[in-house]
């Protein structure tokens, strides 16, 4: 019923407002950019210092060598600071983990979670007590610390390595955590634009298209774990990589000491078809119901190997055209056209396939024009020589960009493993920047015709349906917008009304019927309602009371302590949380007054309610026939019913900046009247608010002074 969604949200919102995603305030056109007036920044930009030479990069010293159980060992001295670095990296093919998509990173979840001889609380305690890092990877183990604790750390990390626990507690809480995580997941657009970008560009039949689910996380066992550590995770295809305060000869007796012992096995490889690039340009939709933003992304694959001729030059040129705040990306999106706060572009180069990705978010009304503009940037780069000025910027900004990179020791220890593991020339990283000065702007001309591809594009758009998707048909070299569920499920194009007889009123008829009735609903007079959630570990209590016509009152509890209380009188309405009282009034008042109607369907034309009905839509498998409702204020929100059961699904609204999503579940009969007993409220938060309700009074007798604001 209607109550609940407001009033869940503006405490659960009231609560979790410090570690909710703000979204940025909207700009209305062109000259409002606040960057516009900032003459003297522009003047900068345009003309740039001139670049010095390329200063000499000093990484250490290197030093290699390879135990009998074939583990290689690469040592970099640093000896700056007392302190020493580690890493355990395990360089095993890219796996295709298909039904157990998610293994390798669950394995590396519980891998510091205790040994045979140690529990998760021994090795925590001890890494804390000597001021180390450790972390576990999917590829392996890193840790840090001072130098006079290497011993002791290494210790931990030989005992992690040699004799994981897999203890099956610790795999259950998890599963359990990445199954909540699956549950932010998808409310998060720039993941889901991540995720499902990687499975067009690569496909399910290949590694980097594998897509981590429900599904394929409950179908992960402790045992598979424990047979996917046992089969890749072998000295004779890893590296130990060393960098700091140590000498090659130290080095040498430690890693004998602690990783001797670790037994070789043969590991097997792996081999895959190599994803193309689409035969013409293409449009991937997924819909984020109600969001005011579009994640945009134009994508693809690309055959680009680490350390090859052009990658380097490759680099620059994607650097400049979106790899930094001045790049022309950024300039046109942001600078010139308003559209975004930022815009990038990458090129991932990789020994079995690479990427290329120009993204940003931008507001719905401007995608298309953003997506042109990116296409166009994409031509005109192809097309038009670059000047010396830009592209001496760009190498500017790469190579203080590398000089920071080399003051943190794990970087150094990337570049020193990049280099063995890929066949880099020794000096790779020393002469890094020396190659970076050697590009010219025909390198860049001809680096962008190569590898710069906009008509042969996936471009991957995440964002509301209703006020984007028909705008992008047209970039389509087919005609046609593809549409994807956020786990890259294929689905259907947006369903058009089947049956012209349906009208705003019979789904509302429908809807109170499958609720009980008008009589019934009529004569509920006040309604209290208990529920729970779960919030950061603790558990929050909501109580609910509405007294007919519009009088509410929520209190949200924690550990017994009331955290805040809402109350609406009638006409007025009060907001108290932490000593603070809030008054709200005026069009803000006038909603709350429409929106607290214990049945506010039975009311919408007789209160001035506009509805409107948009169309259809699938709900979890389900059709629901989607209404558009506008407060007289200008409010929106759109609801959603159930074309089977009548009864309301979804609610979507904008609240403070952020797009709202409450799912109603679980309908239950109280005296005579349905109500939902399970209630998911989204995207305001991190995670999803689930709220169970435990008990629901009708007519109870509540005493009106408990809607007074004093």
């Amino acid at each position: 019923m209607n109550n609940i969604k407001y009033i869940l949200f503006a405490f659960s919102f009231a609560v979790i407002a410090a570690c909710s995603p703000k979204t940025t305030e909207k700009i209305s056109n062109t000259k409002d950019h606040p960057m516009k007036n900032m003459e003297t920044i522009h003047a900068f930009r345009k003309n740039p210092p001139p670049p010095g030479q390329a200063p000499k990069i000093s990484m250490g010293k290197f030093t290699e060598f390879s135990l009998e159980n074939g583990l290689h060992v690469i040592t970099v001295e640093n000896h700056k600071l007392p302190q020493v670095a580690y890493r355990i990296f395990v360089n095993y093919d890219p796996i295709k983990e298909g039904q157990l998509a998610g293994l390798a990173d669950l394995t590396a979840s519980i891998l510091t979670k205790g040994t045979g001889k140690r529990s998760k609380a021994e090795i925590d305690e001890t890494i804390d007590f000597i001021g180390a890092r450790l972390n576990a990877s999917a590829r392996g183990l890193s840790g840090r610390c001072l130098t006079k604790h290497s011993e002791t750390l290494l210790e931990i990390m030989s005992d992690i390595i040699l004799n994981p626990a897999f203890d099956a507690s610790e795999f259950e809480k998890s599963k359990k955590r990445t199954l909540s995580g699956l549950k932010s997941y998808v409310t998060n657009p720039n993941a889901i634009s991540s995720a499902v970008s990687s499975v067009i560009n690569y496909g399910k039949d290949h590694p980097y298209g594998d897509m981590q689910t429900e599904e394929t996380i409950n179908n992960i066992k402790p045992i598979d774990l424990k047979v996917f550590y046992a089969t890749y995770f072998k000295p004779n295809i890893s590296y130990l990589v060393i960098v700091g305060d140590i000498t090659p000869q130290e080095a040498k007796r430690q890693a004998e000491k602690y990783f001797g012992a670790w037994k070789t096995v043969q590991v097997p490889k792996h081999q895959y078809d190599s994803p193309l690039l689409p035969q013409a340009t293409k449009v991937a939709f997924i819909d984020k119901p109600g969001a005011v933003q579009s994640v945009l992304n134009v994508t693809y694959p690309i055959e680009l190997k680490r350390g090859s001729e052009d990658a380097i030059k490759a680099s620059v040129m994607t650097t400049l055209f979106g790899g930094f705040f001045g790049s022309r990306l950024n300039e046109n999106l942001r600078e010139t056209n308003a559209f975004t706060y930022g815009a990038r572009a990458s090129l991932q180069p990789d020994n079995l396939i690479g990427s290329f990705n120009a993204s940003t978010s931008v507001r719905n009304e401007v995608s298309d024009s953003a997506l042109t503009q990116i296409i166009y940037e994409l031509h005109r780069l192809r097309t038009e020589p670059v000047s010396q000025s830009e592209l001496d910027m760009t190498k500017s900004v790469m190579s203080g960009r590398f000089a920071r990179s080399l003051e943190r020791p794990e970087v150094v220890a990337n570049y020193a493993l990049n280099i063995a593991r890929f066949g880099l020339d020794k000096n790779y990283y020393a002469n890094y920047l020396s190659a970076i000065d050697a590009v010219t702007p025909s390198d860049i001309t001809r680096m962008a015709k190569k590898y710069l591809r906009p008509d042969r594009a996936h471009i991957v758009v995440v964002g509301n349906q209703d006020e984007v998707a028909k705008k992008l048909a047209k970039f389509s070299a087919d005609g046609k917008v593809d549409y994807y569920t956020p786990f890259a499920q294929p689905k259907d194009a947006p369903k058009k009304m089947t049956d012209t007889n349906v009208t705003v009123q019979s789904i509302f008829d429908h809807y109170l019927k499958a609720l009980g009735g008008k009589d019934k609903l009529l004569a509920i007079k006040d309604m209290t309602s208990l529920a729970e959630a779960e919030m950061m570990g603790q558990v929050m209590q909501i109580k609910n009371m509405q007294m007919a016509p519009n009088l509410a009152r929520s209190e949200v509890s924690m550990m017994g302590q009331v955290l805040n209380t809402q109350i609406f009188d009638g006409t007025k309405g009060s907001m108290s949380a932490m000593g603070q009282n809030k008054i709200i009034e005026g069009k803000d008042a006038q909603d709350l007054g429409l929106q607290n109607r214990l049945i506010p369907e039975l009311y919408y034309q007789k209160l001035g309610i506009n509805v409107e009905l948009v169309g259809e839509q699938d709900i979890d498998g389900k059709t629901a026939y989607k209404v558009a409702i506008t407060y007289p204020s200008g409010k929106k929100s759109t609801d959603y019913f159930d074309q089977a059961t009548g009864l309301k699904v979804r609610t979507i609204s904008l609240q403070e900046g952020a797009t709202m999503v409450v799912d109603m579940k679980d309908y239950k009969e109280v005296s005579g009247v349905k109500f939902p007993f399970t209630t998911v409220i989204s995207g305001i938060m991190p995670v999803p608010l689930v709220a169970k309700t435990k008990e629901i009074k009708v007519n109870s007798g509540l005493d009106k002074s408990l809607f007074e604001i004093k």
